[in-house]
């Protein structure tokens, strides 16, 4: 509909998902080892005009923003709660290198872009904040080493770690 908006996060990951639903193709089975689509969310919905309610956050990496390592993360949530405490905005939280490199997530900046859409308000030090950090953090964990949103329901608990040094 023209000059209709929809404030849906949706990024190009999500195309797989969202094309398969629209021609009712099936998905890889992840469980079963088909690889494809791990971090995708159809958006059919926000397509036909609706907002999409509690998607899986959306990550990004290798910003090349970083100055020391371009490995670095981000990923964004909207509107979490947080042990039934509701955190409006819409929550970017960056990661060093090591999310990626070892699966080990160290928050370095914080940013709701509903308030702050040019990412100068680093909010990581503030205190109140301390919860929602700490369930990113947790978030940003799980979808790292496990694989991607589709295979958290099934990744095992405990991760196995090789050190080769």
């Amino acid at each position: 509909t023209a000059g209709q908006d929809n404030v849906t996060l949706v990024g190009h990951c999500d195309l797989f998902v969202t094309f398969a639903q629209i021609i009712n193709a099936p998905l890889p089975n992840l469980a079963e080892g088909e690889k494809g689509a791990e971090d995708s969310f159809s958006v059919v919905t926000a397509w036909q005009g609706n907002t999409v309610q509690k998607r899986p956050p959306l990550f990004f990496h290798d910003h090349k923003e970083s100055k020391t390592d371009h490995a670095v993360s981000a990923f964004r949530l909207d509107d979490p709660v947080v042990d039934g405490k509701s955190f409006p905005g819409q929550w970017k939280l960056f990661f060093d290198a090591q999310l990626l490199r070892r699966g080990v997530a160290n928050p370095i900046e914080l940013y709701d872009l509903a308030t702050d859409q040019l990412e100068q308000n680093n909010r990581l030090d503030d205190s109140r904040l301390q919860p929602l950090i700490d369930h990113l953090t947790q978030i940003a964990t799980l979808h790292r080493n496990s694989g991607g949103h589709r295979m958290t329901e099934f990744a095992p608990s405990q991760r196995i770690v090789l050190d080769w040094t």
